[in-house]
């Protein structure tokens, strides 16, 4: 899909790229339900379905606590391509500390609150994923691994973000850079080769869901395109010839 009649898709943005209506409805129909189920818990704590009642509370409790941190995590994520850069992850929350002149986020084991960067330039395959059991397992529909071996063990990837109901997902293979770029948050956590924590090995490879996989990719073509770039059949990145 390309630009309508020369109009440029860029700079293109989706917002809350993993949130949908399925774990919104969910993570109500839950707390609904807990709710429903304290009430005969309260008035019948004596007897013996009141117990059933207050051990379906916290059953239901518990699972609508999973639930709202899904919708949470979905509604933070965000992507931007524009023709130098492509960011990716909590950009609203990145925006909000670099306003308040705060450094990036280095939180472990939660890298959707990581904001991700990468160069257009640095881009040399892309995978479009479509569909949400692909989104939630781009594994077996790439397949590119979700983990590294380290030391024995599976490690997971930094940078490397599934949400569950997603309409699609993009995945980048980045050049590894020689030295750090200029810009100190360019791909801070990953391209730059800084690690979040112990816990991850750098990698190459980034995975972020994303909502509308057909302007998602015509975006990222534009963006390639303006960099003397172009993607072939099969994903990889190419310089057009003069």
């Amino acid at each position: 899909m390309a630009a309508d009649a020369g109009r440029t898709l860029l700079p293109y943005r989706e917002d809350h790229i993993g949130l949908t209506r399925w774990p919104l409805l969910i993570a109500v129909g839950l707390t609904l339900l807990a709710l429903a189920l304290a009430v005969p818990a309260v008035l019948t704590l004596n007897a013996p379905v009141g117990g059933l009642a207050l051990t379906g509370v916290i059953f239901a409790g518990c699972a609508a606590a999973i639930a709202w941190v899904l919708v949470y995590t979905g509604w933070v994520l965000a992507i931007e391509i524009d023709p130098e850069k492509i960011r990716y992850g909590a950009l609203r929350r990145a925006d909000a500390r670099a306003q308040r002149g705060r450094p990036p986020s280095t939180t472990p084991y939660a890298t959707w609150l990581h904001e991700y960067r990468c160069p257009v330039s640095a881009v040399r395959r892309v995978w479009i994923v479509r569909g949400a059991r692909d989104a939630l397992d781009p594994e077996r529909s790439t397949g590119v691994p979700i983990s590294l071996g380290g030391q024995g063990r599976p490690v997971a990837r930094a940078g490397w973000i599934r949400m569950p109901f997603s309409p699609g997902g993009l995945m980048l293979q980045l050049d590894s850079p020689t030295a750090p770029p200029n810009d100190p948050q360019m791909m801070w956590t990953i391209f730059a080769r800084v690690p979040v924590s112990s816990m991850f090995r750098t990698s190459d490879i980034l995975f972020t869901p994303i909502s509308n996989p057909d302007r998602c990719h015509a975006a990222l073509v534009e963006a390639l395109r303006l960099n003397g770039l172009e993607l072939d059949a099969t994903g990889y990145v190419r310089h057009i010839p003069a």
